[in-house]
């Protein structure tokens, strides 16, 4: 539903351990149970209507500046 509101490209999603270290990756990442996704939108002006689409959907959005983070809340 997200990317109906706001178009964006998947630039990483699911990780093994090994490629999390290779590509600077948290401890802790969502990534390697595949529930993380980083994307890339086509207009990154839209982060307010992006991050109120998250909410609604149970997500967090968080802007690491090159790309958004997404992931399940709490």
């Amino acid at each position: 539903m997200l990317r109906l509101v706001v178009a964006f490209s998947v630039t990483s999603w699911g990780r093994t351990w090994k490629r999390n270290r290779g590509v600077g990756g948290r401890g802790d990442t969502e990534h390697v149970g595949w529930r993380a996704v980083d994307v890339v939108p086509d207009d990154p002006s839209l982060r307010p209507l992006a991050e109120e689409w998250c909410g609604r959907l149970g997500l967090v959005l968080v802007d690491e500046g090159d790309h958004w983070h997404l992931q399940p809340a709490g």
